[in-house]
C-alpha cells in the first residue's frame, strides 16, 4: 500500500539519509549491485543529510536552498547586466573569451547580444564550444569590416577617375 502524502511528513531528511546510506553500503557490497546507483544514493543522502530536520518534502521541494559551496542567489550580477555587450570591440570580447571567471552564461549572453547566435544552439554545447563559436563569428565580423573598408577605400580612388 502505497503511504498518503501526510504520513511521510514525519520523516525527515537526515532519516532518510541515514535509509539511503545504509541501502547504498547494501548495493555496492554486492558483487552484482548496480555501483553506479550506489553512488547515486550516497550523493543523494548527503545531499539530505546537510538539510538536517526538515520534513522530507521541504528538502526535496525548496528552490531556494543553497548550492554546494554558495549561497542560491549569483554571487556577482550578470555581464549584461555590468557592461553594454553590444558595443564590445573585438579586443574587448576576445579578453573576456580568455578570462576564466567569465561564465558559460555570460558568453552565451555575448554570442546572443553581440553577434545574434540564438541562445537555444549554445545553450547544451560546453563552455569550449560556445567560446569556438563566438570566435569564429568575430573572425567573420572583422573579416567583413576589413572588406568594406578595402573597398571604400579602392572605390574613394576610383571615383576620382571617373570625374
Amino acid at each position: 500500500m502505497r503511504p498518503r502524502p501526510s504520513d511521510t511528513d514525519d520523516c525527515t531528511a537526515a532519516e532518510l539519509a541515514m535509509l539511503l546510506q545504509q541501502i547504498a553500503r547494501a548495493m555496492s557490497g554486492d558483487p552484482l549491485g548496480r555501483h553506479d546507483l550506489a553512488s547515486g544514493l550516497l550523493t543523494l543522502s548527503r545531499h539530505l543529510k546537510r538539510r538536517g530536520g526538515v520534513s522530507v518534502r521541504q528538502a526535496l521541494s525548496s528552490d531556494k536552498t543553497p548550492r554546494r559551496g554558495g549561497s542560491a542567489r549569483r554571487a556577482t550580477p550578470r555581464l549584461r547586466e555590468r557592461v553594454d555587450i553590444a558595443s564590445l570591440d573585438g579586443a574587448k570580447v576576445r579578453r573576456l573569451l580568455e578570462d576564466a571567471k567569465v561564465t558559460k552564461e555570460d558568453l552565451i549572453d555575448i554570442a546572443a547580444i553581440r553577434f545574434g547566435i540564438p541562445r537555444s544552439r549554445l545553450a547544451k554545447e560546453r563552455r569550449a564550444e560556445v567560446t569556438r563559436a563566438i570566435l569564429s563569428s568575430l573572425d567573420n565580423r572583422e573579416a567583413v569590416d576589413i572588406i568594406g573598408e578595402e573597398a571604400a577605400r579602392v572605390g574613394t580612388r576610383q571615383s576620382g577617375k571617373w570625374r
